[in-house]
């Protein structure tokens, strides 16, 4: 299995779409929930995210709504994308080839900032439509660290985790 991964906003996304292009099979939705109408203007050929972007260890892997297990030896042809933090939490039998992408911090900054502000605006809207979206609003609410920190923490994480 190949698994990409980086922060949110670094480019995963793109080499996401590049090795489903170059035929890998993919895991993960273009715009998993909500995606398609909140965000999708921060990403417009999709996120490719799954229940693994948090890693593929027993709380991800069986699936907890449907008991699925996921064996590592017929994954060899799929790719998936797994934050930073998910990749030191990974089984060690599903990592084969790892793709990791860093953004610069000052780009990564607005592009963060701009999902954060088009995922407000969507849901400001959607509260006025009286349409909610609980796990969007958690998002939205919840209390986050800077940016440029949130930055520097996952990737000194990935250095750390690779040495």
């Amino acid at each position: 299995m190949i698994i990409v991964t980086g922060t949110k906003r670094s480019g995963t996304s793109m080499w996401m779409q590049v090795l489903r292009a170059a035929g890998y099979d993919v895991i993960g939705e273009d715009f998993p929930g909500t995606w398609g109408k909140s965000i999708r203007s921060c990403n417009p050929r999709g996120f490719f995210e799954s229940r693994f972007r948090q890693g593929i260890f027993y709380a991800t892997n069986p699936d907890p709504r449907t008991g699925r297990f996921l064996r590592p030896e017929p994954m060899e042809r799929y790719v998936v994308k797994v934050f930073v933090p998910g990749l030191l939490r990974s089984d060690w039998a599903f990592l084969g080839p790892v793709l990791a992408t860093m953004r610069p911090w000052r780009e990564y900054t607005a592009s963060l900032e701009r999902l954060y502000q088009t995922e407000a605006t969507w849901q400001e809207a959607s509260d006025e439509l009286g349409e909610r979206d609980s796990a969007s609003e958690r998002r939205v609410r919840a209390g986050r660290l800077p940016a440029a920190l949130e930055w520097w923490f996952e990737n000194y994480e990935l250095i750390r985790d690779v040495a």
